[in-house]
């Protein structure tokens, strides 16, 4: 445990809302979600970034929306990739029950998150989910892609919202990221980086750890505090494309890791 000690932090997290069971993305929307999500683009390969000569790495991609798209609200995006994803899981996990999933994961850090309820769980954005249906069609023709990392920028000058990010294999990949050279030299031009984003997708397989609890693993939480020191990260998100917790860089101590 980092900070403080687990009957503190557990206290701190019980001030929060305790109710996390989302039963429906059309119940449990915020209230700005009454807007339109126009996202009419789509992602792109980074030139110089396809993950040849990359050991363990697939393409990164980046995708641009305008900033007044309405992406960071809970509207199902107008995506092939999302459609089929909603459609696949209709008999599949039931990834919409947060709460149960959560428990069922059972670690110290799910623990908080259950705690912390609807303060951080909150339906998936469009953007998200936008961004999870292209994950999920490149897993249906990769079998080696489980999951997504990466950022979301934004340009006050050009009023557009940028993410980055790269499909993630199964084989862990040695060396620097690329993905973090990228953000560094797109801050330098102007972007401002608003959190860092990535997938815990529901699986049928115990084995691989990846229950669909929008947690953060022991490595999720010693990467998520070293981007807070090393690059101001401000906020860090989980999804499993139907809900995300939304964790602000100020909680990060709380939560178990393994540094």
């Amino acid at each position: 445990m980092i900070g403080r000690t687990r009957s503190a932090a557990i206290a701190i997290m019980l001030a929060a809302p305790t109710m996390l069971l989302m039963s429906g993305c059309a119940s449990s929307r915020r209230p700005a979600d009454t807007a339109l999500c126009r996202i009419e683009t789509r992602p792109t390969g980074l030139p110089g970034h396809d993950g040849k000569g990359e050991p363990g790495r697939h393409a990164m991609r980046q995708w641009d929306v305008p900033l007044d798209a309405g992406w960071d609200t809970a509207v199902e995006p107008k995506t092939d990739g999302y459609a089929r994803f909603r459609k696949s899981i209709q008999n599949g996990p039931n990834a919409e029950v947060q709460g149960h999933l959560l428990s069922a994961r059972g670690d110290y850090n799910a623990s908080l998150v259950s705690m912390a309820g609807k303060e951080y769980v909150k339906p998936a954005s469009c953007f998200e989910r936008a961004i999870y249906g292209d994950f999920m069609t490149e897993a249906v023709r990769d079998t080696k892609v489980n999951g997504f990392d990466g950022y979301v920028l934004e340009n006050p000058t050009t009023r557009m919202v940028r993410a980055l990010y790269e499909l993630t294999p199964t084989e862990d990949a040695n060396g620097p990221d690329p993905i973090d050279v990228v953000v560094a030299e797109q801050r330098r031009a102007g972007w401002s980086l608003l959190f860092e984003i990535h997938a815990h997708p529901v699986s049928r397989d115990a084995a691989t750890n990846r229950s669909g609890a929008v947690a953060p693993t022991v490595k999720d939480a010693a990467y998520e505090a070293r981007l807070k020191s090393e690059m101001g990260l401000r906020e860090a998100r989980i999804t499993n494309g139907v809900v995300t917790a939304r964790i602000p860089a100020d909680a990060f101590h709380y939560f178990q890791s393994d540094e």
